[in-house]
């Protein structure tokens, strides 16, 4: 899920994009305890814009001086993607390779060890168990 919402601030006025995807879901309903699906209201477009605003650096305040200052928030055409702000690539992530999130099984990290002993022979019987065998003259 990804979606581009506008965003305008006044005092002091400022407008932007900013890319909300399911990070930003996650985290409202974390942050209010309900399903995001359902009846989308402004309110609810309004705090989705807030938290992905947060989360890319667009925005530091709280949400209410957010909802205070906010004039608009707004789904945006796709088109509008190229100018929401760049999140920084982590650099211990790789990319994509055939669209799958399963680690291969050639991946180190996700194999077990395995084991390089070989295991023992069976020991010779001992002395004593072989002197019980043995008749005695």
């Amino acid at each position: 899920m990804r979606q581009i919402i506008a965003v305008e601030l006044v005092d002091p006025d400022e407008t932007f994009t900013v890319a909300a995807d399911s990070r930003d879901v996650r985290a409202w309903e974390s942050t209010y305890g309900q399903s995001f699906w359902g009846d989308v209201s402004f309110t609810k477009l309004a705090q989705l814009g807030h938290l992905a605003s947060v989360r890319t650096g667009a925005y530091t305040g709280s949400w209410a001086a957010f909802d205070a200052r906010c004039t608009s928030a707004e789904g945006a055409p796709a088109d509008d993607l190229l100018t929401a702000p760049e999140e920084p690539q982590d650099p211990t992530r790789t990319g994509a390779t055939d669209g799958g999130s399963a680690l291969s099984p050639s991946d180190s990290a996700a194999s077990p060890p395995t084991s390089k002993r070989k295991a023992k022979p069976p020991s010779p019987p001992s002395s004593t168990s072989s002197s019980l065998l043995t008749r005695s003259a």
